[in-house]
This record gives structure tokens, sequence and C-alpha cells, in this order.
């Protein structure tokens, strides 16, 4: 239970990244800074309610937090805060473009 936090925690700074928790904050609605600097200090659990609720705000995949993978966010190219200040119609692009790759990949492994 305490390395799940652990690991929910890290992947919530890497998400942060260098930008301050206001600044973090400030593109999402409903997030107070107060809430996250506390979960980052230690000072409120991170449990598995919270994460699902953080996750949904956050707009990321149910079980995000919980997903153990080598890198928190797989691009090189874009930083996944550059990501979130492209406007809907970039970010609808960029999901297609891999769900096209997706789709190929799948259909290889099936032939």
């Amino acid at each position: 239970m305490i390395e799940d936090q652990k690991i929910r925690v890290a992947k919530l700074k890497n998400l942060i990244g260098k930008q301050s928790i206001a600044a973090f904050c400030r593109k999402f609605e409903k997030i107070d800074p107060n809430y996250i600097s506390q979960i980052l200090n230690g000072h409120r659990n991170f449990g598995e309610k919270a994460a699902r609720t953080m996750e949904v705000k956050l707009g990321l995949t149910p079980g995000w937090f919980d997903e153990r993978s080598g890198d928190v966010w797989p691009f090189a190219s874009i930083t996944y805060q550059e990501y979130l200040r492209l406007d809907a119609a970039d970010q609808h692009e960029i999901e297609t473009l891999l769900g096209l790759k997706a789709l190929k990949i799948r259909e290889s492994k099936n032939n």
C-alpha cells in the first residue's frame, strides 16, 4: 500500500515537472494547489480513491497512477505539460495518429 502511494506521488511530481504547483493546477478545474502540495509533502495520503478522482480531473485513463512502467510519459518530443497546453484539435490529431499506429501494430500481429 505504501509503495503504491509512493509511485502515485512520483508520477504526480513528474506530471507537474518544473512548473509550480499553482501553475499546474490553473490548467485544471477544481484542483486545489494546497491539496496537491499536501499530497507531495506527505501530509495527505494519495490512496486509490484519491488517485481515481485525480485521474478524472487530469483527463488520464483510469488506473494511470497505478500503472508500472519505466517511463511515466513515453514521448521524448513533447512533455506532458506541453501536450496539455495544446488545443483540443491538436490533442485529437495526436491521438488519432497514435490510434492509427496502434491499429497498424495490432493488424501486423494478427497476420
